[in-house]
């Protein structure tokens, strides 16, 4: 039996193909998460890769956290970041002490793995504040 959808809400969206692998509209090999449908399809009409991008599926928290387990990081924009913080927060699941999130960020520059104390430590980007 699944998770009921209270333990497991919607953190964000992802942009997928035709073969269902996530796609980075920046053309980087990280998996970006957003806010809503409607700015996951922003992001990638503003990087021009529209084509490529078969549908917009809903990433849930234990999607998320199954990503982290498996040593891998989903980077979310300011939004998303924010909406894992408060799920993570209300389910008693550890977050970093120093955040400083703007949910007007539109770009997937937040690792969810820093924004998780206790996930396993992995090297991200530059580009992750």
């Amino acid at each position: 039996m699944g998770q009921r959808r209270a333990d497991n809400p919607v953190i964000g969206y992802l942009l997928v193909d035709q073969a269902y692998h996530v796609l980075d509209p920046r053309g980087g090999q990280q998996d970006p998460a957003f806010a809503t449908p409607a700015a996951a399809r922003a992001a990638a009409a503003r990087y021009e890769c529209t084509a490529g991008v078969a549908r917009v599926e809903a990433l849930h928290l234990a999607g998320l956290l199954r990503v982290l387990q498996d040593g891998g990081d989903i980077q979310l924009d300011g939004l998303a970041a924010q909406r894992l913080v408060a799920v993570c927060r209300a389910q008693g699941l550890a977050v970093a002490d120093d955040l400083r999130l703007d949910p007007t960020v539109a770009d997937a520059l937040y690792s969810s793995r820093r924004l998780l104390r206790g996930a396993p430590a992995r090297p991200v980007g530059r580009r992750t504040p």
